[in-house]
């Protein structure tokens, strides 16, 4: 369900009996703890970012190819640029890791807490005028994603997931500091005949897991409302929060830019995050999914085992 509601005026404690967040004072919009002061300090900065650099790329932008089947546009250089500059600003103990920049060795990874920044979460939609695609940061702190930030300029909503406080959404431009308010997302529970399932398909992705995909695709096809593929992880994951979807698989990944944002919004709503690896021995990257619900998370693991892959929960 969908309830409207602010963050809590501070960051409460977890009960150790139930691992249920439970919320100390009261609703107001003032005094956050750090990490929701940070998460909508950003939001509030990358919605004028974001709009900005958008607008200058429709009048006078232009497209690079990064490789033989990949594109880069000048708004995903300049929304990085500029959110770098907010984040050391606002964040400035944090190693800033983005998907445009030249910094992809394992030591600029191995920061104990850096935000990852992917300006643009569907490049190829944006640069085609397909108005699916998000700006995500996400903060990783040893290991584990603390903060994400997502922001969709169109119909422009923007969604906030911190650890411990939920996951929250603003439609519109999200306000100032002394009066915000937000929808709480929660992950909906669906018979399995009606759910709708989100799949990652690109060549991006090894040829195997491109026909495990494809043979995934009939089986669910044949079982469920259907599949979307709307090539946008972390778009993916918010239309999961909000009840749109009930699962975002991608059998291997080449990159991680949105993988810890669309991990957290997916658990902070109160789904499930899972590892999925193929079964048999080969340089294939692991990709992971999201699963608004424990049945449906049991479906498709069975599924994925009757094309060669397994998935793991992981918490």
């Amino acid at each position: 369900m969908r309830s409207p509601g602010q963050f809590p005026s501070n960051c409460g404690h977890i009960d150790r009996s139930t691992g249920v967040h439970v919320e100390t004072g009261s609703m107001v919009t003032t005094n956050y703890c750090p990490e929701v002061k940070l998460a909508t300090k950003l939001a509030q900065q990358m919605v004028e970012i974001v709009d900005d650099e958008v607008a200058s790329y429709r009048d006078s932008g232009f497209v690079e190819s990064k490789d033989e089947r990949d594109i880069v546009t000048s708004a995903d250089q300049a929304i990085e640029m500029r959110l770098r500059r907010e984040l050391k600003t606002i964040d400035p103990s944090s190693h800033i890791l983005g998907e445009e920049d030249a910094e992809r060795s394992p030591t600029a990874r191995s920061f104990k807490r850096q935000w990852v920044i992917d300006p643009i979460d569907g490049t190829i939609n944006f640069a085609r005028d397909i108005d699916i695609y998000t700006s995500t940061a996400s903060l990783i702190d040893n290991g584990k994603p603390t903060i994400a930030v997502v922001y969709q300029p169109w119909p422009r909503t923007i969604t906030i997931a911190v650890r411990g406080h939920g996951c929250w959404r603003w439609d519109g431009v999200i306000g100032a500091e002394c009066n915000l308010s937000g929808i709480k997302l929660t992950t909906q529970t669906t018979r399995w005949s009606k759910s709708l399932h989100a799949l990652m398909l690109t060549p991006k992705i090894s040829e195997n897991s491109r026909l495990a995909t494809l043979r995934l695709t009939e089986m669910l096809l044949s079982q469920t409302l259907g599949i979307r593929v709307f090539v946008s992880q972390a778009y993916e994951s918010t239309m999961l929060a909000s009840g749109s979807i009930d699962a975002v698989l991608t059998l291997s990944s080449s990159d991680e830019w949105t993988k810890g944002a669309s991990r957290l919004i997916c658990e902070e709503a109160g789904g499930l995050f899972a590892i999925i690896q193929r079964e048999s021995e080969g340089d294939e990257n692991e990709g992971f999914g999201l699963f608004a619900s424990t049945p449906v998370y049991k479906r498709i693991a069975g599924l994925l085992r009757t094309v060669g892959y397994s998935a793991r929960l992981e918490k």
